[in-house]
């Protein structure tokens, strides 16, 4: 579950920037090679652009948790 592994994240460091890696690279692998396929197709328009309004979320999120080094805040975010 989602549960477990943030709470596997706030344990591990390690686990944090395996996950960080993925995300970027799933991210990454469907901006390049998935929507622009998709966008093609208009029926699939609007939910190309939900997705990459969340991927920019997700990579903000990466960003600011980046940067954070107090535990506290780290698991507030």
């Amino acid at each position: 579950s989602h549960r477990r592994l943030l709470e596997a994240v706030e344990q591990d460091s390690e686990v944090y920037g395996t996950l960080r890696e993925e995300l970027i690279h799933h991210v990454n692998m469907e901006e390049c090679v998935l929507y622009p396929r998709l966008l093609k197709l208009p029926q699939f328009e609007a939910e190309v652009k939900e997705a990459w309004e969340e991927h920019n979320l997700i990579m903000q999120l990466v960003q600011e948790l980046d940067g954070v080094e107090d535990p506290k805040t780290w698991k507030a975010k």
